[in-house]
């Protein structure tokens, strides 16, 4: 039912009511789809890179947190090799 009034909600503002019983072959079905789509969860990692059906806010968030984790990673491996030839270049006494 959901799956109807998001559809009618966010695409057909001139139809006022929409139910299951207009849908009489798919309405089950439908149902079925919403609760998958809302349920949905990556379970593999491949599946990270597929964006969810609901709030993709998530997604994205995780996504901008792997790019700032990985150049953070990065950005740490640069001061430890400025570090290491900062001090190879000390002369010794």
């Amino acid at each position: 039912m959901n799956v109807i009034r998001s559809y009618r909600d966010d695409h057909c503002t001139y139809i006022n009511d929409l139910r299951l019983s207009d849908f009489p072959i798919y309405g089950s079905r439908l149902q079925e789809f919403q609760t998958e789509m809302k349920e949905w969860r990556p379970k593999k990692l491949t599946h990270l890179a597929i964006r969810p059906y609901s709030d993709p806010v998530t997604y994205y968030a995780f996504w901008f947190a792997i790019f700032i984790g990985f150049a953070s990673v990065l950005a740490l491996g640069g001061v430890v090799a400025t570090a290491y030839a900062a001090l190879k270049s000390i002369p010794k006494q």
